[in-house]
């Protein structure tokens, strides 16, 4: 059973491995916006090779990153810097990254633990693989279509459509399943980037390195 955390975990694990070889090189150049008055440049890169590099700059309220695993620009609350203890908090971080709601993957696996932990009923090893009892067998069908259409989604746009389509063409939709489907069944498949995963796993490796 993949749940996001575990979706979480993999990929970071991955991010480590990438970046294992990797060096610092830090530069900084007056900016009043920044802490201590100084906007900080960070490189982060193997010695010998371009792959994976990335460059990190950290100016006033925000941190821009480039390089091999794209761009992003997380706007925070905080005059940020490289140290900063916030960094080890990967969900909330990833919630500082602009547009963060329309940057999301989906992932089908989490997705289908997420419709059987949302809908099923437990057995006795609580393992959530029970139709309830109180379905009948056109809500068990729009379950099968649920499960279809997460087993068949490549994107998360994809998916809210199938949502969308299934419940309005349906006699019996997915609100005879859940009334408040809407509130959690649309982000059931939503996880962090892998790009934006090895982003925010650099910046929490860059801090390690220079708090140690």
């Amino acid at each position: 059973m993949v749940t996001r955390e575990s979706y979480t975990r993999r990929v970071v694990k991955d991010a480590r491995a990438w970046f294992r070889e990797h060096v610092i090189d830090i530069s900084t150049m007056p900016d009043e916006a920044s802490q201590n008055g100084l906007m900080t440049v960070v490189d982060f890169h193997r010695p010998d090779s371009s792959m994976y590099a990335g460059r990190y700059i950290f100016s006033g309220h925000y941190v821009f990153v480039s390089g091999d695993l794209g761009t992003a620009v997380f706007n925070c609350t905080w005059r940020t810097g490289p140290t900063d203890g916030y960094w080890k908090n990967t969900d909330y971080v990833y919630e500082k990254l602009d547009a963060a709601k329309n940057t999301a993957s989906f992932d089908t696996d989490v997705c289908l633990t997420n419709l059987r932990n949302g809908l099923l009923e437990p057995d006795e090893k609580g393992n959530h693989n029970r139709f309830p009892s109180r379905w009948t067998a056109k809500e068990c069908e729009t379950f099968r279509l649920l499960r279809e259409e997460a087993e068949r989604c490549v994107s998360v746009d994809q998916w809210h459509m199938a949502l969308r389509r299934i419940n309005a063409e349906r006699s019996c939709g997915i609100s005879a399943l859940d009334p408040a489907w809407w509130e959690w069944m649309d982000s059931a498949g939503s996880v962090i980037p892998v790009n934006v995963l090895g982003m925010i796993t650099g910046l929490q490796l860059i801090a390690n390195k220079l708090s140690t």
